[in-house]
C-alpha cells in the first residue's frame, strides 16, 4: 500500500520539523515548504493527498495558498495558526478549508484530522 503524502507549509522550521516527525512516525510521506509560494511550486511538481498550512506566513499566507489550491483542485487543506483569530472551524470551512487546528495542537488532534482527510 502506497503511503499518503502530506505537504507541510509553515514559516517556522520547528513547526515543520515537529509535524514532519509526527506524520512520518504515523506512516505518512511528507514534504515541506516555508511559504505558500514555495508550496505551489512543489504542488506543481508532485502529487499530494493533503496540505497542512499555517495561516500567517510571509510572501504568501495560508488563505492565499488555500484559494489557489481550491481554484485548481479538490485537494484537502488543513489551516492552522497560533494567533488568536476570531475565525472558527466553521468560518475556515466557509473559506474552503477542510480542517482547522489551533497551535499549540495536540498530536491526537493532528492524527485524527489527517487520517480523516487522507482516507
Amino acid at each position: 500500500m502506497e503511503k499518503k503524502k502530506v505537504l507541510i507549509v509553515d514559516d517556522e522550521e520547528d513547526v515543520r520539523n515537529l509535524l514532519r516527525d509526527v506524520l512520518d512516525y504515523l506512516g505518512y510521506e511528507t514534504a515541506d515548504a516555508c511559504n505558500g509560494r514555495q508550496a505551489l511550486e512543489i504542488l506543481s511538481e508532485q502529487d499530494f493527498d493533503l496540505v497542512m498550512a499555517d495561516l500567517y506566513m510571509p510572501e504568501m499566507d495560508g488563505l492565499s495558498l488555500l484559494r489557489s489550491i481550491k481554484e485548481e483542485s479538490d485537494l484537502p487543506v488543513i489551516i492552522f495558526t497560533g494567533y488568536a483569530v476570531t475565525t472558527t472551524t466553521d468560518g475556515m470551512a466557509d473559506l474552503g478549508a477542510d480542517g482547522y487546528l489551533r497551535k499549540p495542537f495536540m498530536i491526537q488532534e493532528v492524527e485524527k484530522l489527517v487520517a480523516i482527510l487522507c482516507s
